[in-house]
This record gives structure tokens, sequence and C-alpha cells, in this order.
């Protein structure tokens, strides 16, 4: 998350607050092949609507490729899929003046790993004031406020990787630069909750 007042849509991705009007009917898409068949990628589209917002939709994938199932003695079984994605909805809204804006992005997540499934949804709420005199954005977003709601083993619960970060870059006036500073896991300074996961493990 880097705290960018801007037009580029793949802001949202880090802060929804960072959704705004000027990027009223723009498309975003972006795509990476990566090593071992594996291919992610991002699409969305923003619109803007007067005396309502800046509204947003777009979805994240994840796709692992094709898998060769065995059994303990390495006889071919099959094959399987794997893949993760996210179907986000960002709105965004400035308060008072257009320097504050405020906006929160609901997460509907389904992954799919070989006949194992899981899906939760997550909101990710998010603040951004601009300094416009000075070219300073300060941003706080907490990301990943949800739970699991469909387990890939019954009543394997695993939570959301909930996290609090708080970010501030400074824009040089008469020079192509930017610096910022980027604060993870402020949930640590305040809440008395896991910040970190192992790796999921499963078999079949």
């Amino acid at each position: 998350m880097v705290p960018v007042k801007d037009n580029d849509l793949n802001l949202v991705f880090g802060n929804p607050a960072l959704l705004n009007p000027e990027m009223n009917k723009q498309l975003t898409f972006s795509g990476v092949s990566y090593f071992a068949d594996i291919k992610y990628g991002y699409v969305a589209y923003a619109r803007d609507i007067k005396q309502l917002g800046t509204f947003a939709a777009g979805m994240h994938y994840v796709n692992y490729g094709d898998f060769t199932e065995t059994d303990d003695t390495g006889q071919k079984l099959g094959e399987f899929k794997a893949g993760e994605y996210s179907l986000n909805l960002s709105w965004a809204r400035p308060l008072y003046d257009s320097s504050f804006t405020v906006g929160v992005t609901l997460k509907t997540i389904y992954s799919s790993l070989e006949s194992y499934s899981s899906m939760g949804m997550a909101l990710d709420l998010g603040a951004n004031y601009y300094f416009e005199k000075s070219l300073i954005d300060i941003s706080l977003v907490a990301k990943n406020v949800g739970r699991q709601f469909k387990y890939y083993t019954s009543g394997n619960n695993e939570p959301l990787p909930f996290e609090i970060q708080m970010g501030v870059s400074k824009k040089l006036a008469k020079a192509p630069f930017r610096f910022s500073i980027i604060m993870h896991h402020l949930e640590n300074l305040i809440l008395p909750i896991p910040t970190h996961y192992l790796p999921m493990k499963w078999t079949r």
C-alpha cells in the first residue's frame, strides 16, 4: 500500500480510499505468466456517480496450473488443478473536502485446491488525507477484516491475514520523485491477536 493521490486504478488494491473521481470509466488489466505454469492477474473497472461516490469492481486471480496426483508409491492416479480468486467491490467518497477520503472494499474469496475448496468474505477499510500544499499523503488501512465460512476440511477454521497498515508519502514539487514510508502489522501494537500463520498443509 503506497499512499498516492493519483488516477491509477491499481492503487485501490492497496487502499480503497485511493479510489477517486479521476478514475471514472477507467479499465485496468494486468497478467503475469510466472514460473511453473503459475499465472496471476487483476482486472477492474471504475465508475463515478455524483452524490454517491466512486465505485469499482474487480477480480484478482491466481492459477497454479495442472498437478499430477499420485499415491504413496508414485503411481499416477490422475491430474488436478488449483486456483484462488477474489471478487472485489469498492467504494470511496471524500468527506468535508476533497482532501480527506474514506473507502471500503468488499472481497468474496474463493480457493480451490484439488478436491478441497474454501470461501470467505473480508473488508478492507481505508482512509487517506492529502495535504495539497506540501504534496504529502497519509493513509491508514485495515485489511482482511472478515472470516472464512466454508472450510477446506470440516471444523478447520483458518483465520484471514488481518493487518493494519499506515503509509506516508511525499512528492517533490520540481522533480519526478516520491519518498514513502510504509508501516506493516500495526495491529501488533494494539490488538492481542496472532499475525503469523503457518503455510496450509493438505494431502489426499
